[in-house]
């Protein structure tokens, strides 16, 4: 927890995949303020870009909490992905969602208010917007980091939730939230400024 996997600007050494836990993407500004690209949880991959393209890190990688990586080497799987279509597809496949998944947290930021924001990442954590039952989960990273990820303060984000719990869309018990009614959450999370 709160170690550095690596940093803006580091040589690639390849991607990642988490087994357990979460690791916060971000960038720093010059004057050290932290802007949250993504965390990534169990099962999802990051640094793809690095092993196609790019030659170091474009952000920094932490650790929100106790967490188990696989590294995929970068030589071994160039080496695999010019003698196998399937790898090279799914490393353009893994690019190609990360940039839609970035593109999707922009316009969010742009035009959704912040409880809109909040609404539309439990549904993702509880299994897709789209999917219609979400299930229930557990937030494993720091209540700040989340507030973060959805640029908000920590308290916005208190305040939210606690709205969304009023309204009997969710339950939250610790760091557990409990989906009650996803369509009146589907509604929240479509409403724009």
């Amino acid at each position: 927890k709160g170690e550095y996997l690596f940093r803006e600007g580091d040589c690639s050494s390849g991607f990642y995949i988490v087994n357990r836990g979460a690791i916060r993407l971000h960038k720093l500004s010059s004057g050290g303020s932290q802007q949250v690209l993504k965390t990534f949880k169990e099962r999802e991959s990051f640094a793809e870009s690095t092993v196609v393209s790019l030659s170091c890190y474009p952000a920094n990688a932490c650790a929100d909490c106790t967490t188990v990586l696989a590294r995929v080497d970068k030589l071994g799987i160039q080496r695999l992905a010019h003698s196998r279509d399937a790898i090279r597809q799914c490393l353009s496949g893994a690019i190609v969602r990360h940039l839609t998944e970035l593109v999707s947290h922009l316009e969010g930021r742009a035009f959704l208010n912040p409880e809109s924001r909040v609404a539309k990442w439990i549904l993702e954590e509880g299994g897709g917007v789209f999917v219609e039952n979400p299930r229930s989960f557990e937030i494993i990273s720091p209540k700040q980091s989340v507030a973060d990820e959805l640029d908000m303060a920590s308290e916005t984000f208190s305040r939210k939730l606690r709205s969304l719990r009023e309204k009997g869309l969710i339950n939250v018990s610790n760091k557990r939230i409990d989906i009650v009614n996803p369509v009146g959450l589907r509604e929240i999370a479509s409403e724009e400024r």
